[in-house]
């Protein structure tokens, strides 16, 4: 912290660090500084910095107000007041490509992810509750959700290159997402490309990493889902629920775990009633896993597989079939 003298008089003071207050999403936290007391001397014009540890800052993932007192006092001068700044304390250091190309980090979407996972601390926890609320961002009083799932067309991703065997290519346009989020919390629509490339975003800012990739039926032939609700829709409530005819499906991944915070599965992998986005589901084997997994008795709504795949596309009955099928890795190349 540095202080500059403008007068014509050298002299020396004493900077007082007082009691700092971290107002946070989790609560508010009392700081110290250490050592919290200085003797400083100051030329004509001159400059004196002071450095000190702090003391009682949150050992998990937030957001808040940081506000800490000073005084600067002498027999030539006296100063007094608060330095504050908006703080943000992530899981570890935010990571660059091909997480979120994200250095520096977006304040903006620290705002999200630093919410999200407030409170919270380990790359798993992070993981879950980003994905977790960026489904159900309305359940905090006075938020909504960022997204309104349509399925038809993504928003802000566009493809910039496609390879042969390999990664699809991508400039992901946040930029615009947050223009169109103007005033501040405004829904906006968005596909799963669009969903699964922001919750990578957010988890990339603070530090944990999570990759998007894209499944396809094997033949590719398209494939019905089984009962989802898309993330904007109150996912307690049947009658959000219905079944999709997808070419393909982006969600995200971290070594054997899937995550999905553009739907909601009405079942869980055991068949039980779950209503939630898929948080660390298994992503292998492809016939017991987040793609699809066979159950028996049929679920309530008569389909004997659970997870994201019902049958292929065209085929009939509502039990389903088990659906084979392939996986490309999507990155974004371009964050603008």
């Amino acid at each position: 912290m540095t202080f500059g003298y403008t007068g014509p008089t050298e002299h020396d003071a004493v900077v007082t660090i007082d009691p700092c207050t971290y107002h946070t999403a989790s609560g508010t936290f009392t700081v110290m500084a250490s050592p919290s007391t200085f003797n400083v001397h100051f030329t004509p014009g001159g400059q004196a910095t002071v450095e000190f540890a702090l003391s009682g800052i949150p050992d998990f993932v937030t957001l808040g107000d940081f506000i800490l007192p000073f005084s600067c006092q002498s027999t030539v001068t006296g100063l007094a007041g608060n330095a504050g700044t908006r703080l943000y304390l992530t899981d570890a250091k935010p990571l660059g490509s091909p997480y979120g190309r994200q250095l520096p980090v977006w304040t903006n979407v620290l705002e999200d992810a630093c919410r999200f996972a407030t409170g919270f601390a380990g790359a798993s926890n992070v993981r879950n509750k980003c994905t977790y609320y960026l489904f159900w961002y309305h359940c905090d009083p006075g938020l909504y959700p960022i997204f309104f799932y349509d399925y038809s067309t993504p928003r802000f991703s566009e493809v910039t290159s496609v390879a042969d065997e390999g990664p699809v290519s991508y400039r992901y346009n946040l930029t615009q997402l947050f223009a169109e989020r103007t005033p501040y919390n405004f829904i906006v629509s968005g596909d799963c490309q669009d969903i699964s490339f922001y919750l990578q975003i957010c988890t990339s800012s603070l530090g944990v990493p999570l990759l998007a990739i894209q499944e396809r039926a094997d033949p590719n032939v398209g494939f019905w889902t089984n009962w989802l609700c898309g993330t904007g829709r109150d996912a307690t409530l049947l009658t959000y629920y219905q079944v999709y005819d997808f070419n393909f499906h982006q969600h995200n991944v971290v070594g054997d775990l899937a995550f999905d915070a553009a739907a909601a599965q009405l079942f869980s992998l055991d068949g039980a009633n779950y209503r939630n986005p898929p948080m660390s589901w298994p992503q292998t084997p492809s016939n017991s896993s987040y793609w699809q997994k066979p159950i028996s008795p049929p679920t309530s709504q008569g389909s004997s597989f659970v997870g994201l795949v019902n049958k292929y596309f065209g085929s009939g009955g509502t039990q389903g079939e088990t659906v084979a099928r392939t996986t490309t890795t999507a990155r974004i190349q371009v964050l603008r």
